[in-house]
């Protein structure tokens, strides 16, 4: 099994409006890892891993999933991610 969650580039309408009905629930979630930052003792390091913006819309990559891993599933999710989950069913051979 293989669970990818990624982010995808708003380009079309209905991202647009995914995007603003997770703009507020966004701006909550903000302000509290805001609060837990500032809670969190002072010398504490803290691990952040590199990001870049996504710069792939959805449907692209639900077609380049689709050629690459047949039979996945790919969910939409608020916060301009998306789930994407593929089981390979195939057995193994010699078994």
């Amino acid at each position: 099994m293989l669970v990818i969650l990624g982010c995808y580039a708003e380009k079309s309408a209905a991202d647009w409006c995914w995007g603003l009905a997770a703009s507020p629930v966004n701006a909550v979630v903000r302000l509290a890892v805001a609060a837990s930052e500032r809670l969190r003792p002072a010398g504490t390091a803290w691990l952040k891993a590199p990001v870049a913006p996504p710069d792939m819309p959805l449907p692209r990559i639900r077609r380049e999933a689709a050629a690459l891993l047949p039979g996945c599933r790919i969910r939409r999710l608020l916060f301009w991610r998306y789930l994407l989950v593929f089981r390979n069913d195939a057995s193994p051979t010699g078994a």
